[in-house]
Parts: C-alpha cells; sequence; structure tokens
C-alpha cells in the first residue's frame, strides 16, 4: 500500500484540512489586526509581550505536569476522565502557586523592574485558561473532535484581536495587550469546554475511588521523563527572546517579537494543526502497521519541506521590504531579522509536525536527552553573544545556523528510530 492510500484510508489529510481551515481563520485575523497593533503599540510593548509569552509557554509545560498527553494512552473512558480530572486538579493547584510567587516576586521586583507587576496581575489567569484550553485539546484529539480544536483557535484570535484593539485604542499600554491575550485564551477554553464530552459529575466519585491515583501512578513516565524534557524544550525556545530583551535593548527585542508574531506564529498554527492530526493517526498505526507509521512520517517530512523551501527563498530575497513596507519604517530592523531567520523557518516547518514522534515511539529519554542538548547549546550560545558584545544581527544570525544544525540532528534521531520499525524505502 501506498503512503497516499495510507493518507487516505486513515483520513488524515481531511482530517489536516479540518483544522487548518480553523487555522488559517484564525491567522488571517491575526495578519488583518497586526499592522494596526503595531501602530498602537510601541516596540518596547511587543518586547515586554515576548517575553511574557515566553514565560507562560515554559509554565504551562508544568500546568498539568505533562499529563494531558497520557489521556490519549488511556485504554478505557473512565481512565481518560481521571486523567482529565487530574490535569483539571493539577492546572488550578499550579496556577494558584503561580499567583502566590507573582505576588511576591511583583511586590520585591516592582522597584527595580517596571513590568513585574504587569506580569504579577496576568501570569496567573493565563496559565488557568491556557493549561485548562491545553487539557481539553488532547480530550478532542482522542475523540477526533479536530473541528473543536480548529474552532477553539478562531475564538482566541478573534478576541485577542479585538480586545487588542479596543483597549489599545483607548489606552496602549503593556495591560492591555496582555488583558487581551488572556482573553482570548479564556475564550478558546471555554470554546472547548463547550464541545468537549467532559463528564464533571462523574469526577468526584473518581476522586474517592482513587483512579487519579492509579492514573498517575501508571502514567508517571510523562511526569518523570517528559516534563523535564518539556520543560527543557520550551526553555530552549525561550532563551532567544529572553535574552534578546536582557542583552541587548525592549526596542530591539520587539523588533525580534514582531518577526516572530507575523511569520514563526503562522508556521506554528500549520505545524501544529498537522501535528495534531499525526500525533492521532500516527499513534494508531503504530500498534497494528509499523510500516505505515514509517511511510507517515516519511512522507510528513519530505512534503512539508517542498512547501517551504519556496516561501523560505522569498523571504530571504525579499524579508526586509515586505516587513517594512507593511509595518512601517520604524520596524525595518525586524525585516533584517526576517532575512536572517528565513533558514530558521524552513527547518521549524519540517520538524514541527513530527515534533512529538519521539515520545509517541516512547522513548522519552532521548528526547529528554536532545532538549537537554539544545537547552545547554542555547545558554552557550547567548553567554558567547555576551562575552564576544556581538550585534543583534550576528547574534541572531549564530542563533539561527546554530539551530538548524540541532534540529537536522533531531531529524537523524528520528530517522535511526524509526529504521527499527521499517526501511524508508
Amino acid at each position: 500500500m501506498t503512503v497516499l492510500e495510507v493518507l487516505r484510508e486513515s483520513g488524515f489529510l481531511r482530517n489536516v484540512f479540518t483544522i487548518l481551515k480553523g487555522s488559517v481563520a484564525a491567522q488571517l485575523i491575526a495578519v488583518m489586526a497586526l499592522p494596526l497593533l503595531t501602530r498602537l503599540f510601541s516596540p518596547q510593548t511587543f518586547g515586554v509581550y515576548q517575553v511574557y509569552v515566553s514565560v507562560l509557554s515554559w509554565l504551562l509545560v508544568a500546568a498539568s505536569l505533562r499529563y494531558e498527553i497520557a489521556i490519549m494512552h488511556a485504554r478505557s473512558e473512565d481512565e481518560a476522565q481521571a486523567g482529565i480530572a487530574l490535569c483539571v486538579l493539577l492546572n488550578c493547584s499550579f496556577a494558584c502557586l503561580v499567583a502566590l510567587a507573582c505576588a511576591v516576586w511583583s511586590g520585591a521586583a516592582a522597584e527595580v523592574t517596571p513590568t513585574a507587576k504587569t506580569f504579577g496581575w496576568w501570569l496567573a489567569p493565563a496559565v488557568l485558561f491556557a493549561g485548562l484550553g491545553q487539557t481539553l485539546s488532547y480530550v478532542a484529539l482522542r475523540a477526533r473532535a479536530y473541528n473543536a480544536n480548529a474552532q477553539a483557535r478562531v475564538f482566541q484570535s478573534a478576541v485577542y484581536a479585538a480586545i487588542g484593539l479596543l483597549a489599545g485604542s483607548v489606552k496602549a499600554v503593556t495591560s492591555s495587550l496582555l488583558a487581551a491575550d488572556v482573553a482570548g485564551r479564556a475564550a478558546a477554553a471555554i470554546r472547548l469546554f463547550a464541545k468537549s464530552r467532559v463528564r464533571v459529575g462523574q469526577w468526584r466519585g473518581l476522586v474517592l475511588s482513587g483512579a487519579l491515583k492509579r492514573f498517575a501512578s501508571h502514567h508517571r513516565k510523562f511526569a518523570l521523563v517528559a516534563l523535564p524534557a518539556g520543560l527543557l524544550n520550551v526553555a530552549g525556545l525561550a532563551t532567544t527572546p529572553l535574552f534578546m530583551f536582557l542583552t541587548f535593548d525592549p526596542a530591539t527585542a520587539g523588533q525580534y517579537a514582531l518577526v516572530d508574531r507575523c511569520i514563526q506564529v503562522p508556521i506554528g498554527l500549520v505545524t501544529q494543526a498537522v501535528s495534531q492530526v499525526f500525533t492521532s493517526e500516527f499513534s494508531a498505526l503504530l500498534g497494528t502497521r509499523p510500516s505505515a507509521a514509517a511511510g507517515l512520517l516519511r512522507s510528513t517530512v519530505l512534503v512539508h519541506f517542498k512547501l517551504a523551501a519556496g516561501p523560505a527563498l522569498g523571504l530571504l530575497i525579499g524579508g526586509p521590504v515586505m516587513i517594512e513596507w507593511v509595518f512601517g519604517s520604524q520596524w525595518a530592523q525586524a525585516g533584517y531579522f526576517a532575512r536572517l531567520m528565513s533558514p530558521l523557518f524552513l527547518i521549524s516547518f519540517v520538524v514541527g509536525p513530527v515534533n512529538m514522534a519521539l515520545v509517541l515511539l516512547r522513548k522519552q529519554e532521548l528526547q529528554l536527552l536532545w532538549d537537554g542538548v539544545r537547552f545547554g547549546t542555547s545558554i552557550l550560545l547567548w553567554t558567547s553573544v555576551a562575552h564576544w558584545r556581538l550585534t543583534p544581527g550576528n547574534a541572531v544570525a549564530l542563533h539561527v545556523w546554530t539551530n538548524v544544525a540541532i534540529y537536522l540532528l533531531f531529524l537523524l534521531i528520528i530517522y535511526r528510530e524509526y529504521r527499527k520499525l521499517h526501511a524508508w524505502t
């Protein structure tokens, strides 16, 4: 059976397009709103917002101790409900801890860091709503309710854009942008809950029967191995915007944030859509048809390379002119960054859809090792940038080519693992 026949039989392409419809609609809203937002908010504000998003991404990995992924592996509906209840309990508890930590930190650091109080107000509710949405998205994946995830993306983007524009027109401060972000995440979580099959009425009985404890024990590898790997993964991604902010200045960080927002985010929406379907379909194929699973991986990687090669070349050639024309002359440095980052956007588009491959193979240890290498390399890179006092452009170029090499290493690791299942022919 050919790869195309496997894709058709599994409904892979149809399911990808279902999620992509929501992703494209969400991105169109974001693209239309971003030029207006960049005229309301300064580069410094976007720099602070990028740091907030980086910190939030790191916190979300620990929100449910990665047990949300284990919902996909539940052997029965009752076990799945126990996993959902456990994740919600962990997420609410973690949000309370974040609120307490932010309150203490805001009071202690407010005189030193002007944005400290702002972070204290918005991080905790963001963790709560985004964490719940994260759990509910895996519930939808388990049920193959791809349309629910697609709709949630549209709701999040629409609410973020509407509140951001409204609040920014009244008072263009950092809190306005953060409030819009939290509202968008809350809208997405509410929409997912409305579309899910979560049986809240059973949770009390599941707690009393010890079902949550059994679920946590049976899937403890996700908390013990996948959690550290996930933290290192997000930390590796977050180091660049954080160090851009710390090494240079908020305006430079804001220029980088714009590139990330208008190019990396659309890439993320597409790759996440494919990754969700890949995660669901591939996990099913692994148990019954490993050769088809290997073919699905190979076709996913090759197709995404072909799709991204042209746009990456276009960004390399015309990125500076395009960015400055769309967003205004004050964002000229962002156009230069976009040109430098085009190779990284290409490899990110190729690797993103299969980024859960090692976890699906239950090779969490290898995932942890790779994430550790990437994080350690990133810290070494930015330490070198500070030591040698590199310019922002040279720092971004070094960051790009280092990460291209690391992502190629990831593909090599996957290639070796899947050779054990079936030859790539």
